[in-house]
């Protein structure tokens, strides 16, 4: 069973993947690019990084809105990371 609140929260994260594979991926849905498989755990740690800071310097002038943005960034990004470098269940 899933939380109602998570679900939407999944939801969100969905189409933010939908929009980086489209945006990155030539026009392709698919998370699956062999561009992204080349890219190293630290290289997906950076580009996290990146929009932390930036989600940092939004809660610092005090725009949730834009912070929350870059969190579902990051959050994308982690799940491409994962995909691409085939990460184990717990």
């Amino acid at each position: 069973m899933r939380i109602p609140e998570v679900e939407k929260v999944y939801d969100i994260v969905d189409s933010e993947l939908e929009y980086q594979a489209n945006r990155w991926n030539n026009g392709s849905l698919s998370l699956v690019c062999a561009k992204d498989a080349e890219k190293s755990v630290a290289e997906w740690i950076n580009y996290m990084e990146y929009h932390l800071s930036k989600a940092k310097e939004k809660v610092y002038f005090l725009d949730k809105g834009a912070a929350l943005d870059e969190i579902r960034k990051v959050t994308a990004l982690g799940i491409n990371t994962m995909v691409h470098n085939k990460t184990l269940s717990r």
